[in-house]
């Protein structure tokens, strides 16, 4: 019986790769989440570009009495029903949605449009998720009218 050596591995060999794995499941889950957050700012940077652009050229080239702000009517803070804010974000709804909603996506991220005073710069200002979901930041853009 003495003779007989057993070949397999030992505890301390099985832990240290559950530890190797669970560390390698970790910083993928970081990086996948990285990259997750970098995708969200680069489609809601694109989507507020666009939503710039368009006011713009409606601003340019529309008749006045298709202003969106009206006529010589400038725009400081608008309020959430004003039609110059909206949502640059609309993910799926995780839950079921309720039964009195046809849709199955939520609003995310709201947007305002603002005129400056002089009607010479346009800007579209949003609340910027952070990765970490307590963090916040303020982004805008702004584009010189050209009349």
């Amino acid at each position: 019986m003495s003779g007989k050596q057993s070949s397999g591995f030992s505890l301390i060999e099985v832990l240290a790769a559950l530890v190797v794995f669970s560390f390698t499941a970790l910083a993928v889950t970081a990086a996948w989440r990285l990259a997750d957050y970098k995708a969200l700012v680069a489609r809601l940077d694109d989507r507020a570009g666009r939503i710039l652009r368009e006011y713009y050229e409606l601003l340019v080239f529309a008749p006045e009495s298709a202003q969106p702000f009206g006529r010589g009517v400038s725009s400081g803070n608008l309020a959430v029903d004003d039609p110059l804010a909206g949502y640059l974000y609309h993910p799926r709804r995780i839950q079921a949605p309720e039964k009195n909603t046809a849709s199955s996506f939520d609003n995310s991220v709201p947007y305002m449009i603002s005129l400056s005073p002089d009607g010479k710069q346009l800007t579209l200002s949003y609340q910027l998720p952070g990765l970490v979901s307590t963090t916040t930041q303020t982004i805008s853009k702004t584009v010189s009218l050209v009349r």
